[in-house]
């Protein structure tokens, strides 16, 4: 989950939007590096734009749907979530997803991250405390 923040984080920083951040447009290596595939999403931010909308068939945290970083953010992280709780988080209401939340095995910090994304808070990356989290693992 490191590796594909960071990798966002570099697209973002070349004004990529990649728009369809889906566990289907990821692969591994069998040195277990994930990478995106599936570029025809992606846009450079000011030279075109495209709507996901059908792409989210009913995401119930974002309403406006157009390719931006924020919503590259918001979309890897409902990824991460449900990567850990092995459900489909982006169909659920805000209640089922706190219910879902609040019972991973991860930390306070990592879930208040998590549930941020609720309230459409999708300006920062999850790097930082992903690799909190790390830490913190390998300390048990």
């Amino acid at each position: 989950m490191i590796k594909l923040s960071q990798a966002l984080e570099d697209m973002h920083k070349q004004d990529i939007i990649y728009g369809d951040i889906s566990a289907s447009n990821i692969i591994v290596d069998m040195h277990l590096n994930p990478y995106f595939v599936d570029m025809d999403g992606a846009i450079v931010e000011g030279i075109g734009n495209s709507n996901f909308t059908e792409l989210l068939y009913g995401n119930k945290f974002v309403t406006d749907m157009t390719a931006r970083k924020e919503l590259d953010i918001f979309l890897l992280n409902i990824l991460f979530v449900n990567l850990l709780s092995k459900q489909n988080v982006a169909r659920m209401t805000a209640e089922e997803f706190f219910k879902v939340l609040n019972n991973l095995e991860i930390s306070e910090n990592l879930k208040k991250y998590f549930g941020l994304i609720i309230n459409g808070y999708c300006e920062k990356y999850a790097t930082k405390f992903l690799i909190e989290e790390k830490q913190k693992l390998r300390k048990k």
